[in-house]
């Protein structure tokens, strides 16, 4: 089970605690993959815990991020639906522009640590502004809308971190960069395993633990409002 994207600072930092107590029970047990791994995320967690005791968090990042996020997904969203209807040249043209989303990532590109993020986006916007790419836009009604929607939360995204530089946490991150890192490590380097080893004899239970306390956690993520 992998963590979501939007759980909360402070359930994320739970959730982090819990992970390293499970671990530190289990000692050398986790044996050589995941000991480390573990261990990591402990630092990391407690990076976590200073940057949020923090006065200086970054103030509204994390509502921004998510409103680019989402605008990333109903471009995707807009530009698939042309792939699908029968008139050649929308098709042809929304195909070319879903390439260059995918190339990028596509939809992984949200789990990304938000400079990152920041930066290939601004290599989509990049390839979209071409001038084949401006034209291929003009032809798919409500596109253009909607990559500029997307240009423009990312871009108040940089600018909310241009103007709280000097709100960082002592190792030069904000809290909210070192929670999505950590779901990233999490997602990528722990969950997998785990769930591979969820009937071994030795760490099944572990796996168990780890994540019934990722459910929590996700269970805390606010929910998108139904349409």
């Amino acid at each position: 089970m992998k963590i979501v994207a939007n759980v909360k600072n402070a359930n994320a930092q739970q959730l982090f605690q819990d992970c390293a107590a499970l671990a530190k029970q289990r000692g050398e047990t986790l044996g050589e993959y995941l000991q480390p791994r573990f261990s990591h995320l402990a630092k990391r967690a407690e990076n976590l815990t200073e940057a949020m005791k923090s006065a200086r968090s970054v103030v509204g990042l994390e509502e921004k991020d998510e409103m680019r996020d989402a605008a990333l997904k109903t471009l995707i969203v807009g530009v698939k639906g042309y792939t699908a209807l029968p008139f050649p040249e929308k098709q042809s043209a929304a195909q070319v522009l879903l390439e260059v989303i995918e190339r990028h990532g596509g939809l992984s590109i949200v789990n990304l640590p938000y400079k990152e993020e920041s930066g290939i986006l601004d290599s989509v916007e990049h390839e979209f502004s071409s001038a084949e790419n401006a034209a291929r836009i003009k032809l798919l009604d409500g596109v253009g809308e909607l990559s500029s929607a997307l240009w423009a939360a990312n871009a108040a995204v940089k600018t909310l971190n241009l103007q709280n530089t000097q709100s960082k946490a002592a190792d030069g991150a904000s809290a909210y960069e070192i929670k999505k890192e950590l779901i990233l490590y999490f997602n990528t380097q722990i969950e997998p395993y785990l769930l591979l080893m969820q009937n071994d004899e030795h760490l099944g239970s572990f796996a168990s633990e780890i994540f019934a306390a990722v459910a929590k956690a996700n269970a805390t993520a606010p929910k998108k409002a139904k349409k």
